[in-house]
């Protein structure tokens, strides 16, 4: 993660703080995104224990983020894809739109450095 993403990510301890709850909340809630960050990347989207009990871990979203880099910074319920234009659902229109992106990102960036 970027060291801004650290900070806003471990930002939600400080809802902790402003609420006044006990400090042990604090610790918990920097454990869960610990532990959830660490989860959420191995690849998985769930971890079954058993045959009935599933633990959500990543997402295909979040995946696709990991495999594109460019696209899906935000999360699920968060639109800040939507309206960047970064999002990218897993479709091969979606892929399309993000080549054609880069493309034109490229061709700025060229000009740039020619001029």
């Amino acid at each position: 993660m970027h060291p801004l993403e650290h900070v806003i990510y471990f930002s939600t301890a400080l809802v902790q703080w402003l609420i006044a709850l006990h400090p042990i909340n604090v610790l918990f809630q920097i454990h869960v995104a610990v532990v959830y960050a660490a989860f959420a990347h191995t690849g998985f989207e769930r971890l079954m224990v058993g045959k009935r009990l599933g633990i959500d871990g990543g997402s295909y979203f979040h995946n696709l983020h990991h495999q594109h880099f460019e696209c899906n910074y935000g999360g699920g319920l968060i639109p800040l894809d939507r309206v960047l234009g970064t999002l990218h659902d897993g479709s091969v229109e979606s892929d399309k739109q993000l080549r054609e992106r880069l493309r034109t990102r490229r061709k700025l960036l060229r000009q740039t450095q020619t001029n």
